[in-house]
């Protein structure tokens, strides 16, 4: 998947791609998001909660890669279970959103991401 392009502020695309949504069979909603990056890119990390008709719930962590080009903001969306190499997603999160993958790219990643922090946390003590 591509880059989508259209937005003039990083706010009015954040707002577009973040707002809820409901299909014939769920609805969804963020119930948590971060921006990690400078003001013209970076990542901007999501829990998505998808609420079926039948009661079931789940959540999942989203990776929105943002940028600006050309005056324009653009976004490209991945979830975890397609294993972005982006970790710095807050470990929160990954409580957040359940259940707990136990194979795949979501494991392997979510496994990387708890890795980033602690080695972000073993450099801060030496």
């Amino acid at each position: 998947m591509g880059w989508s392009y259209g937005w003039t502020t990083k706010k009015a695309m954040t707002e577009s791609i973040m707002r809820p949504w409901e299909t014939a069979d769920c609805k969804v909603q963020f119930i948590a998001q971060c921006w990690r990056g400078n003001a013209w890119s970076g990542v901007h990390w999501a829990v998505c909660e998808r609420t079926y008709t039948n009661g079931e719930v789940k959540r999942t962590v989203v990776c929105v890669l943002m940028q600006c080009s050309g005056g324009q903001w653009g976004y490209k969306d991945m979830s975890e279970d397609m294993g972005p190499y982006y970790y710095s997603c807050p470990l929160g999160y990954l409580a957040l959103a359940q259940p707990e993958p136990t194979e795949g790219y979501a494991k392997e990643w979510r496994d990387k991401v708890r890795a980033y922090h602690a080695a972000k946390k073993t450099a801060k003590t030496q």
